[in-house]
């Protein structure tokens, strides 16, 4: 079910974590907006995304990629039955392989 996890780097000055892990890592540019995205030509896979400080409050941590739509919603009813207090969020565009991509949040 899982197609990738995805760690959220916090990142003030977006030029220097780009260039930070472009240089140091090696890792390409996947996407400039609405997040930096960075992957690794070897392993696509392998993803960091930095989002500009003050896009999201609070800033996520970790995306997990569960490859379908059906597989989103599957997700959040097993959190729903667990009684995980759980939100979702309708689609946003942010360059997942089908071109969109849905946000659960898990309440702490």
């Amino acid at each position: 079910m899982i197609k990738r996890i995805i760690p959220y780097a916090d990142g003030h000055d977006l030029a220097a974590s780009r260039a930070f892990y472009v240089e140091v890592f090696g890792l390409d540019v996947a996407m400039d907006d609405p997040v930096l995205g960075l992957q690794s030509s070897d392993n696509p896979s392998a993803q960091v995304l930095i989002p500009p400080h003050g896009m999201e409050t609070p800033a996520p941590h970790f995306g997990i990629d569960v490859g379908t739509p059906a597989a989103v919603d599957a997700a959040h009813a097993e959190a729903i039955r667990r009684g995980t207090p759980v939100s979702i969020r309708s689609p946003t565009n942010h360059g997942a392989c089908d071109g969109s991509s849905w946000r659960i949040r898990v309440a702490q």
